[in-house]
């Protein structure tokens, strides 16, 4: 179907796309109206004259790219607007409450199921998102998803709504006020269907900055290893999901161990199917380490590793681990996937390599060919470590993407 849809001209595929979200926004109000008893009766409180910004996603205190970004954003409004943040800790493992600045009015919802289909109703959302906005009187609801307005969000129809799209999913909700993409790719692939609205913008996610612990924190994880300092290492970051497992990394490795077996590959929150495959084929060198929404042990890997060599089967609308690990100094090696290719934006060869997808003997001579600069050709390196880190600066700056998040506040709301 959607084979067909995309050959549309885009006026048909964006009326195609308002009966979509109207039929499923019909479905939700339907069983939210028998599930939920929604506050209609106004609640008089004594209200910070500030503005009121809501920020929500279901997993809002996770570790993910996704998640840090909305924790980003939270900590640097709640200096000029009353800023509340609404999450559950359903199925997170790590929690990062303590990252939040305590100016953030920490909201955590309950609930008993999610659905696993689209538009992944909620049941049991208690406190529910509405009675949250009309509680608090929130001016603007900042969220981010795949671009498709999923439950709740899509029952939301009076709140102004900034969406953070990160799958290239269209939506024509009328209330999303404002639409910003992680990459342009993400924005092309959405304006595909709605063809360029002018609420559409784009920019990287940005990063947080390494604290002074994070090189001790480095030298920990090395030491663990038994790792000495002449050893090259790379290394992979991710969600440890088997869903989104790539083998060309590990596959590349086993190849370039052999020949160097001075190389060591630090592999953090790995999926189970990886740590399998290791097992099975006795890759020596392998090392792991658990997930963690402790900005110390994250920056801390980064700073252990001499390249990141990273792996994910769809790819990376955004790639917020391959920035951190270029603000980190590390040469990136990575490969095209058969879905999302994003991260080829901002990757150039003066440091990083990119494999086609599948090609599991280019990835390894990439690796092979970094092993041989950092030991034969230092100053070389040494530019390609700057190269990275400017890299990152330029483009994954948590100022530069707060100075257009409040821009768009102020021209769209006049907040």
């Amino acid at each position: 179907i959607k084979k067909i849809i995309i050959k549309l001209p885009v006026i048909i595929k964006k009326n195609i796309l308002y009966l979509y979200e109207v039929y499923f926004r019909y479905i939700c109000f339907k069983k939210e109206n028998t599930e939920y008893r929604i506050t209609k009766e106004k609640i008089e409180k004594n209200y910070n004259p500030k503005k009121r910004i809501l920020l929500y996603h279901i997993s809002g205190l996770s570790f993910g790219g996704t998640e840090k970004n909305l924790q980003i954003i939270a900590n640097n409004l709640c200096d000029d607007y009353e800023v509340f943040f609404l999450y559950s800790n359903k199925n997170v493992e790590n929690n990062r409450l303590n990252y939040i600045n305590k100016k953030v009015n920490c909201i955590e919802f309950n609930y008993s199921e999610r659905s696993s289909k689209y538009p992944f109703y909620i049941k049991g959302m208690n406190p529910h998102i509405k009675n949250v906005i009309q509680d608090n009187k929130i001016d603007l609801l900042i969220t981010a998803d795949s671009g498709y307005t999923q439950y709740p969000i899509n029952t939301i129809i009076d709140t102004p709504i900034v969406l953070i799209n990160i799958f290239g999913s269209p939506s024509v909700q009328k209330n999303i006020i404002a639409t910003l993409f992680v990459s342009n790719t993400v924005l092309k692939n959405a304006e595909t269907y709605t063809g360029p609205q002018l609420v559409n913008t784009w920019i990287y996610n940005p990063i947080t900055t390494p604290n002074n612990n994070v090189m001790e924190r480095a030298q920990q994880i090395r030491k663990s290893f038994k790792i000495l300092d002449s050893d090259f290492v790379f290394g992979r970051i991710g969600r440890n999901a088997d869903s989104i497992f790539d083998p060309i990394g590990i596959k590349a490795f086993q190849k370039v161990v052999t020949e160097f077996p001075q190389v060591h590959y630090i592999i953090m929150s790995p999926p189970p199917i990886l740590e399998k495959f290791v097992v099975e084929e006795k890759i020596p060198n392998v090392h792991f380490l658990p997930p963690s929404a402790n900005e110390v042990d994250i920056w801390g890997f980064h700073f252990a590793i001499d390249c990141l060599a990273h792996f994910r089967l769809d790819g990376e609308t955004c790639g917020l681990n391959i920035a951190e690990s270029m603000y980190a100094c590390n040469p990136i090696i990575s490969h095209k996937s058969h879905i999302w290719n994003a991260h080829t934006e901002y990757l150039t060869t003066y440091f990083s390599r990119i494999a086609d997808k599948d090609d599991v003997a280019k990835y390894a001579s990439y690796m092979k060919e970094f092993i041989n600069i950092k030991e034969k050709k230092p100053l070389l390196w040494k530019e390609m470590k700057n190269m990275a880190h400017d890299c990152a600066e330029k483009n994954f700056s948590e100022k530069i993407y707060m100075k257009k998040i409040t821009d768009i506040l102020y021209k769209l709301l006049k907040l």
